[in-house]
């Protein structure tokens, strides 16, 4: 075969085949360059989430999840709110409000069985809010926002004796009760009045502003109950509330004696403000100490809280307190002799919390007895305190 001269196609072609090439390359280098700087942004992503997770998240992020030993019938029509556990004639039961229906559920404490529902007391009940036992006698102290008013009711009858607060109380909600000598007992209401102001979805006025701070000090009512032969002689003896600084009590509901560590404990739930406030139990100021700022910040309202008594110590034990979440309640644990946060734990299944309660007594197969927690606005979930404590690692 002649060896042929190259044309001009020829020509094109052979030069345009390593510009083709060389093109080839630097792209690959270009998309293989733009993959590893997408790589290196999503490892320097996810390094700073977990650095940001270790240091900035706080340590009850970490949750313990203990499951219910039971959780009682109910439905949300009732509206189920507070509980309390006592004694009644030998038997171990749990009394909770129903705000919506204006009565009171009676279970079974050993197995959540509903006993009775409580609709009649003598008195109408106007959206039953709070609840709790005096403690050496057969009554419990109810409180009704919508009536103004507390109940004292006696059981196991179930009628009311006595009532007061009509001509003090705006808007009352929880209710705490502290033996002050034989016969002489003081009941702490927290009262959540607001101020006026016009509500579109209602289209006329209603009490939802909440006052300025200088307007705060009568957050709690204190009140004196004397008994004497079936006699009871209700007055108010006090009213109180910071009205300046981090003491203010903004929004009001739970509230808890700690006689043995001079403490009044009080949840505030306005939204700037999700913590729970300590008082003196003696002077009714302020003493400095607020839990909910660091370590532990509630994510929802500080709804109610217990006291764990450690046996022989009156005044160790922790604080189970209430982070009020609509998929699952969160329940802080705090020493209640450092005020020291110690760790957090969720049911199941529980969540929404209002009320809680605890009973110590021993029970056939709860030796320590069982936490009580509100679930979902209309049942009643119960805990085993030693599986709490052994879950949790604490050892009085």
């Amino acid at each position: 075969m002649k060896n042929r001269k190259l044309t001009k196609s020829d020509t094109s072609v052979l030069s345009t085949a390593p510009r083709r090439t060389l093109l080839s390359y630097k792209n690959k280098r270009m998309r293989f360059g733009i993959i590893a700087i997408i790589v290196i942004s999503v490892v320097f992503v996810l390094h700073y989430i977990i650095r940001f997770d270790k240091e900035s998240i706080p340590a009850h992020q970490n949750v313990k999840v203990i499951p219910e030993v039971y959780i009682t019938e109910g439905n949300r029509f009732d509206n189920i709110d507070s509980v309390v556990a006592l004694q009644i004639e030998n038997n171990h039961r749990i009394i909770a409000t129903a705000k919506k229906t204006g009565s009171l559920f009676i279970y079974d404490l050993e197995n959540g069985r509903l006993i009775s529902q409580i609709t009649e007391t003598g008195t109408i009940m106007s959206r039953p809010n709070g609840i709790a036992s005096f403690p050496d006698k057969n009554i419990i102290v109810i409180v009704e926002r919508d009536g103004h008013k507390c109940q004292l009711i006696s059981y196991p009858d179930f009628r009311s004796i006595a009532t007061f607060g009509q001509s003090d109380l705006k808007r009352p909600y929880g209710a705490a009760v502290r033996k002050i000598r034989d016969n002489v007992y003081h009941i702490y209401v927290t009262d959540n009045y607001m101020d006026l102001e016009y509500s579109e979805k209602h289209k006329e006025m209603k009490y939802k502003k909440l006052p300025p701070d200088s307007q705060l000090g009568q957050r709690v009512k204190l009140y004196e109950v004397t008994t004497l032969e079936g006699n009871y002689n209700i007055k108010l003896i006090h009213q109180f509330g910071e009205t300046t600084g981090e003491g203010v009590l903004h929004v009001v509901e739970s509230i808890m004696v700690d006689e043995p560590n001079n403490r009044l404990l009080i949840a505030d739930e306005h939204t700037n403000h999700l913590d729970v406030k300590i008082y003196d139990l003696n002077t009714h100021q302020f003493g400095g100490h607020i839990i909910g700022k660091e370590p532990i910040k509630f994510e929802s309202d500080p709804e109610g809280f217990v006291t764990f008594n450690c046996p022989n110590y009156e005044s160790k034990g922790w604080y189970f307190l209430t982070d009020q979440l609509s998929t699952l309640t969160k329940f802080h644990i705090i020493d209640r002799s450092t005020l020291h946060y110690v760790g957090t734990f969720t049911g199941e299944t529980t969540k929404k919390t209002d009320g809680v309660a605890i009973s110590q007594v021993p029970l056939k197969d709860y030796k320590q007895g069982l936490f009580l927690a509100v679930h979902d606005d209309s049942k009643v979930s119960a805990f085993s305190n030693q599986h709490i404590l052994d879950v949790m690692g604490l050892k009085c």
